[in-house]
């Protein structure tokens, strides 16, 4: 697909988020389906579906989604980012981790600004993990 094209859905995309954030969460949901609707597979999409099913507290649906996203476009980082919520709220702390570093590794300066907290978060995670192992052997280890 055209960069033109990723371009046009980002900016679609994000008119439905503000949407969203600013109370209109219907609107929001119902662009994100058109854009889903009209592009099935593009990672933009299911990534959209995705934020839509955390939204309405279906993380397990919303998993689906992300996991669906990184099929297609393994380096988009607001998808493992995204990602490592769900697995926070299932649970399954070892796959938060691993998404929220795989994020790191991926995202675009743009992106990196978003996951200060993230970070920090791994950092402290780092430092709990026994001496002779680093942060990246433990993500190596951990499976989907």
């Amino acid at each position: 697909m055209s960069e033109s094209i990723n371009i046009k859905l980002e900016e679609e995309l994000e008119k439905a988020f503000q949407l969203i954030e600013s109370g209109h969460q219907t609107e929001g949901d119902k662009l994100i389906q058109q854009i889903a609707e009209a592009h099935p597979e593009h990672y933009l999409s299911l990534y959209g579906l995705g934020l839509i099913a955390a939204f309405m507290g279906d993380h397990e649906k919303a998993k689906q989604y992300f996991e669906q996203s990184i099929t297609i476009e393994p380096e988009y980082a607001l998808s493992h980012y995204n990602l490592g919520f769900c697995f926070q709220k299932l649970n399954q702390s070892d796959l938060m981790i691993k998404h929220f570093y795989l994020a790191t590794q991926v995202a675009t300066d743009e992106e990196m600004a978003l996951l200060t907290h993230v970070e920090a978060a791994l950092d402290e995670f780092h430092q709990n993990l026994p001496d002779d192992m680093s942060i990246q052997q433990f993500v190596a280890d951990v499976k989907d």
